[in-house]
C-alpha cells in the first residue's frame, strides 16, 4: 500500500496546472476508511503534508506535492455504497469516477450532470 520508488513518486509531480512540484516522499494507496484515518493521524502527528489524490484531473494544482509529503491515493476506494433514487442521493467512496457513477445511476433514471473534468 505504501510505495516510495522513484518511478511511482515521479508520476505525481505533474498535472494540468502550471504549478511546480517535487516528487512526494511516498504514495499511499488507501483501500478503506481506516487506511485514510491512519495516514492522516500519523501525518498530522509528524507534521507531514498530505495531498489527497482521486482522478488526477486537476486544473488547479491541488493534486501535486508542492512540498513533498505523502500522496494519499483514493483510486482503490471506488465503491458505490448506496443509491437512493427516492431521495436523489448517492453514497460513494472517494475514488468513484463520474463515468462509473453515471452508469450505475442510469437504470434509476438519474445522472450526475456535472462533468468535473476528463476522467475525474
Amino acid at each position: 500500500k505504501v510505495v516510495s520508488d522513484h518511478d511511482t513518486t515521479a508520476a505525481f509531480t505533474t498535472d494540468y496546472s502550471y504549478h511546480t512540484a517535487q516528487p512526494p516522499d511516498a504514495v499511499v494507496y488507501a483501500e478503506c476508511a481506516e487506511d485514510v484515518a491512519t495516514v492522516l493521524r500519523v501525518c498530522d502527528r509528524e507534521r507531514v503534508p498530505v495531498v489527497p489524490f482521486g482522478g488526477g484531473t486537476s486544473l488547479e494544482g491541488h493534486v501535486v506535492a508542492t512540498h513533498g509529503g505523502i500522496v494519499l491515493h483514493m483510486g482503490r476506494m471506488d465503491k458505490i455504497i448506496a443509491i437512493r433514487p427516492r431521495d436523489l442521493d448517492v453514497t460513494v467512496q472517494p475514488g468513484v469516477r463520474w463515468e462509473d457513477l453515471n452508469e450505475a445511476l442510469r437504470p434509476h433514471g438519474m445522472f450526475l450532470g456535472v462533468d468535473p473534468g476528463p476522467g475525474a
